[in-house]
């Protein structure tokens, strides 16, 4: 019997959450045909990791692995995928199906995420809006500055907004005022639930909170001109084509927030 070993060596919290549809019909078919597949993830990918439904029975390995041991080894091409992708018009959770030998879906499927909605494990009060413009592997221009984030929450005071920490950087004073709350330095899986509670949507650059937002279900404001692999299908595109982030005006966001609350 054959042994394989699946390594999923993507560390970037979006970029992983985008592979887990593929990964884990994979390893649910391995296992209904009785073959036995191995998987490691990437170590910073642990928290996204945690949320696979318990139901499918999947578990990961944690310490690294000699890989002469398999007949087999399978390793998760980040930009292959992104490539092959983006000339076909997918997103990223559809791309990882085709690596693994797999038919691609028509339609993006969401990543099923364990995390609470059960009116027990929300720690933070319901917000209108989420705040996600934090990112580490954005260059400058692929950001919306500091000053048009705090004037977009000075311009709505009436609204309330929580501000998410991502991959490490977690300034609470990067945007402030009364209606703003940091939520930072907490596990990824009481953020996702608190972006599965807002109310309005989370506005975000492209960043991992974006593909969490599109698992959860909630409306998702994307300041991003990236091209389908990195842009979630349900976003509301606030950029696109050659416009780049850090030149999107303030009313411009302000009027894609207004026409989607009408």
């Amino acid at each position: 019997m054959t042994r394989t070993l699946l390594i999923n060596a993507i560390g970037l919290i979006g970029d992983h959450v985008m592979t887990m549809p593929a990964v884990v019909e994979y390893l649910k078919c391995a296992r209904e045909r009785g073959e036995p597949v191995d998987y490691w993830p990437h170590q910073d990918a642990e928290g996204v990791w945690a949320m696979t439904p318990p139901e499918y029975g999947i578990t990961e390995m944690r310490e690294p692995v000699d890989r002469s041991v398999y007949d087999r080894v399978i390793e998760l091409d980040l930009h292959g995928t992104a490539g092959r992708s983006s000339e076909a018009g997918w997103y990223g959770t559809q791309g990882f199906f085709g690596d693994l030998g797999m038919p691609v879906p028509s339609v993006a499927p969401r990543p099923q995420l364990a995390f609470h909605l059960d009116g027990t494990g929300a720690r933070h009060r319901i917000f209108d809006y989420g705040l996600a413009p934090f990112a580490r592997s954005l260059r400058d221009h692929e950001r919306w500055p500091r000053e048009r984030w705090q004037a977009l929450v000075d311009a709505m005071p009436a609204a309330t907004f929580a501000l998410y920490g991502a991959g490490g950087i977690d300034d609470p004073q990067y945007v402030t005022g009364p209606n703003v709350t940091p939520v930072v330095g907490d596990p990824l899986r009481d953020v996702t639930d608190s972006i599965a509670r807002l109310r309005c949507g989370l506005i975000s650059v492209s960043t991992g909170l974006a593909h969490l937002a599109f698992a959860a279900g909630t409306p998702l404001f994307l300041l991003s001109n990236q091209g389908t692999f990195s842009s979630p299908p349900t976003a509301i595109r606030i950029a696109g084509g050659t416009v780049q982030p850090d030149k999107i005006p303030l009313d411009t966001v302000r009027t894609a927030l207004a026409e989607r609350a009408a």
